[in-house]
């Protein structure tokens, strides 16, 4: 079956990312003056987020075969997993509860912003656009272990933006199975119940 139509979700990819999650940061501007004696603003990354940028594709492009190998051109659905420390200080019945995945990380940094900093990390090594990444469900979570990040990566059910005519014939839109996977994540989750309508 070609790269462009495939009517069930596969697992392309999974790698864990070691070390605290790093969110997305704002890019920084700072006035400068050239040679010229012209002003101009000067735009860059912040350090901690290059530097985490780096250790993501790392470990990304291990995961699709190493340096050099060709992005996935599909599109994607991400499963991510943020992995942050029980603090030291917490009383033993709450890291109990946090181990039992009772007590939710609710504090910075925010889903959005980590998630954005690992799509960022693989454009160009694990797909060659974060566009194709056309659902995401991501967790922050607790854990007793070593902090780190957990990615998963599948392949959407159906037929990608740049299919034919010809790709779609055959189709049957009708079969359970096929419907049911290509929905978006957060759909299927609710036709699992996983999740309230």
């Amino acid at each position: 079956m070609d790269q462009l139509r495939q009517f069930t979700s596969t697992k392309l990819f999974e790698f864990t990312i070691p070390g605290t999650p790093v969110a997305k940061g704002r890019a920084r501007s700072s006035a400068r003056v050239g040679a010229n004696g012209k002003a101009f603003a000067r735009h860059y990354t912040p350090e901690a987020t290059r530097n985490f940028e780096a250790l993501v594709k790392h470990f990304a492009a291990q995961a699709v075969g190493g340096p050099g190998s060709d992005p996935l051109t599909c599109p994607i659905d991400l499963l991510v997993e943020f992995r942050f420390a029980i603090p030291a200080g917490w009383p033993k019945w709450k890291v109990d509860l946090a181990k039992a995945g009772l007590v939710h990380h609710t504090k910075k940094p925010d889903c959005s912003n980590l998630v954005k900093a690992v799509e960022d990390a693989c454009n160009g090594v694990l797909f060659k656009d974060d566009g194709q990444v056309v659902g995401c469900v991501q967790d922050k979570v607790w854990t007793a272990g070593a902090e780190c990040i957990v990615v998963h990566g599948y392949r959407r059910a159906g037929i990608g933006c740049q299919a034919s005519k010809a790709d779609a014939q055959g189709i049957e839109l009708f079969d359970v199975a096929v419907r049911m996977d290509h929905y978006p994540l957060g759909r299927r989750l609710r036709t699992l119940r996983l999740v309230a309508p």
